[in-house]
């Protein structure tokens, strides 16, 4: 059997070897590989017809269903490039990623194409909307230089009722861009992360080696599927290894229960946030004695220690923290669900990836240290698109320089401190929010806690804590400080501890550090001898 080179080809081949076996489950509706083959080749026919050439920009704007898996893979079978995008941004935003990427086609749903339909105004490139699933009678309001066809997927088509489906005349090469993923700009304006076809099918290679996941696994899928970290444990990763998945359309704790006790998933992956609230419900012996997951699997932003501690001792069951950056495809390391998993820590780099850890100097670290992680191996990014000075500043001599402070120990399991951009000098001394976040988090009334940098005209920079309590909890300012001073230097004590209702987060579900030190800014009390709050927000660059 050859090898593959495109992702286009995995449902052929997934068809190929598992044929009738149950791939995909929909509001009960079954869908096997044989079904997601036919209609994959089906919409990569209609994508051909209307004239898409290779390498063209294909955007997805839709919420969960079984349309977004076929678009997936059907737009790099047609040999266009993919690009996913987030359901909950605003008209501008997306308006911009549409002028950006200049998309030539749209892959929707009627819903979504009447939510966003100003978006699409004066776009130049968009020529041509294909709604999938129910396509209302009253024709969405979009410009009229759009032409708006529908496509629907059925559980057993007749395949000669099928349009052509062969393979495009010049189908894509493995360094070719299959999918362009767009930043969630927390950092800046999002960018286009172009990751070709190589990097996804050797990502997802590593994911199913070092998880262990076989053709009799089960995933539950509720996370939106524009996400990287979705896509790749979600949908190519299961694909490639025959197993079998569970879609519900939203994150809705009913309806993840109830896809848990009917169809009886063994990996379910989510964002801390979602185990944060399954640490705290109430589970009885009964539900652990038939709980048929096996592995829990977290990512897109950082677990907290009392949350995994919380969450193992609740369910009984494996909780392995995962790590990775849109850049890297995403995965980069993941705690082992077998052997030596350290609470905390994201484990050991995937299989034929290789990191370094470097200081400010770029001197690298030894073990025990802390320092930016690069990563080199098949899964880095081809670069930003369009974006050529800073894709050669974050990409050297094929290293990926990730922005985010690592701790490495003897054994070589990595510890996540922060991002470099995050960390505090306070008087000379290296202070990593995420050390004050985990002691914080530690406390029995402690839902949540986020640490920021504030400017001091005496140490340089001092922690500032926002504090999420458990509802109804009334959490003593003095208690907190007396449980950092037991387990942090004195330096790192936070200078004010905040109590708040919620974080602000992106759509990704990553705090937005910049909101919060914002606020931190104006809350700060006036100092004697300082220019008070506005000259403090333009010490720190606001």
């Amino acid at each position: 059997m050859k090898e593959l080179r495109s992702i286009g080809e995995v449902p052929v081949r997934a068809a190929e070897i598992w044929g009738r076996r149950t791939a995909l489950i929909f509001n009960n509706h079954r869908f096997s590989y044989d079904d997601l083959r036919r209609s994959v080749m089906a919409l990569a026919a209609k994508l051909t017809e209307t004239g898409l050439e290779r390498g063209q920009r294909v955007a997805v704007l839709m919420d969960n269903r079984p349309e977004y898996l076929i678009a997936y893979f059907a737009v790099p079978a047609a040999g266009g490039t993919l690009v996913p995008l987030n359901t909950f941004l605003a008209q501008a935003e997306l308006h911009d990623l549409f002028v950006d990427c200049g998309a030539a086609i749209l892959i929707t749903a009627d819903a979504s194409l009447r939510k966003a339909a100003p978006a699409l105004r004066g776009l130049r490139d968009l020529r041509e909307i294909i709604v999938c699933g129910e396509f209302g009678a009253d024709p969405p309001p979009v410009p009229l230089h759009m032409n708006v066809s529908g496509f629907s997927i059925s559980m057993a088509p007749d395949e000669s009722r099928l349009p052509n489906s062969s393979p495009p005349t010049h189908p894509p090469g493995e360094e070719d861009v299959a999918v362009i993923v767009y930043t969630s700009g927390t950092t800046g304006t999002p960018k286009g992360v172009m990751l070709t076809h190589r990097n996804l099918l050797s990502n997802s290679e590593a994911c199913i080696e070092a998880v262990g996941v076989t053709e009799r696994d089960r995933i539950l899928l509720f996370l939106p599927m524009f996400h990287s970290f979705t896509e790749m444990v979600g949908l190519l990763a299961p694909m490639m290894a025959g197993m079998s998945m569970v879609l519900c359309e939203r994150v809705d704790r009913a309806e993840i229960r109830k896809a848990i006790l009917r169809h009886r998933p063994t990996i379910v992956p989510a964002v801390p946030a979602v185990f944060t609230a399954m640490s705290q419900a109430r589970v009885g012996a009964l539900a652990r004695w038939f709980n048929p997951v096996r592995l829990y699997i977290s990512g897109g932003a950082p677990l907290s220690l009392e949350t995994l501690q919380k969450f193992e001792e609740l369910y009984r069951r494996p909780l392995c923290e995962g790590y990775g950056l849109s850049e890297a495809s995403p995965v980069v390391a993941i705690n082992p669900p077998v052997g030596v998993r350290k609470p905390g820590s994201i484990g050991l780099p995937l299989p034929g990836l290789r990191i370094r850890l470097l200081d400010t100097e770029g001197r690298a670290v030894e073990k025990g240290g802390t320092g930016e992680l690069l990563v080199r191996g098949p899964n880095v990014m081809k670069g930003y698109f369009r974006r050529p000075e800073e894709t050669a500043r974050v990409l050297a001599d094929g290293w990926l320089h990730t922005g985010d402070l690592v701790r490495m120990d003897e054994d070589g399991y990595l510890f996540v401190m922060g991002r470099s951009k995050d960390m505090l000098i306070c008087r000379g001394m290296n202070v990593y929010p995420r050390e004050i976040e985990d002691v914080l988090e530690g406390h029995p009334l402690v839902k949540e806690a986020a640490v920021v940098g504030v400017p001091d005209a005496s140490r340089g920079e001092v922690p500032f804590a926002f504090i999420v309590g458990l509802p109804g909890q009334i959490i003593d300012e003095a208690e907190l400080r007396r449980v950092c001073l037991a387990r942090l230097a004195r330096y790192k004590l936070p200078r004010v501890f905040k109590v708040v209702k919620e974080l602000p987060r992106n759509p990704a579900g990553k705090v937005m550090k910049e909101a919060l030190k914002a606020e931190a800014l104006l809350s700060l009390p006036a100092e004697r001898g300082s220019g008070g709050r506005a000259d403090r927000a333009r010490q720190a660059g606001m």
